[in-house]
């Protein structure tokens, strides 16, 4: 299942009310979590901005979704916001496959795809340098071993 961290704020009256007679919060959101399908993995008072955390894991996003507005439905929350947050093993994933993407994908103001805006200007003027008849279409690494083909040394452009 997807791990998801929402945030919030309690409002003004919630507070009073929690202050008056205090409860554990989690227990609740354990229980509507599970009602939903999902499941709490952990429930925070934080400080700062917001006023509370959870960490929790759904099917998907529709399931916390549900839950989230199930819970601000009360009145007594604010400000939620919610993130998916993806385990190391996962965005490890993640990173392969937009290296994967990046290759395939020109950057606005590029002429060349798989490279950052600014390797792109410097390739541009590789290939004015070298008179190319084409483009030169590489990577940001590429384009540093051409440099270095052509003036000797990574450091003598820049």
């Amino acid at each position: 299942m997807t791990i998801y961290i929402s945030q919030g704020r309690y409002t003004a009256a919630a507070i009073r009310a929690m202050t008056a007679k205090p409860e554990n919060r989690s227990e609740a959101i354990a229980e509507m979590l599970a009602a939903a399908g999902g499941r709490l993995i952990g429930w925070y008072l934080t400080l700062g901005r917001y006023d509370w955390l959870i960490i929790a894991e759904a099917p998907d996003e529709r399931t916390l979704v549900s839950a989230v507005l199930a819970a601000a439905a009360g009145g007594s929350l604010s400000d939620i916001t919610t993130t998916v947050a993806l385990s190391a093993e996962d965005t490890v994933k993640a990173f392969g496959k937009a290296g994967e993407l990046a290759k395939k994908f020109r950057s606005a103001g590029a002429d060349y795809y798989g490279v950052p805006v600014e390797s792109a200007g410097e390739i541009a003027n590789l290939n004015k340098v070298k008179n190319l008849r084409s483009p030169l279409v590489c990577t940001a690494r590429d384009a540093e071993v051409v440099k270095t083909a052509i003036f000797g040394s990574k450091s003598a452009v820049r």
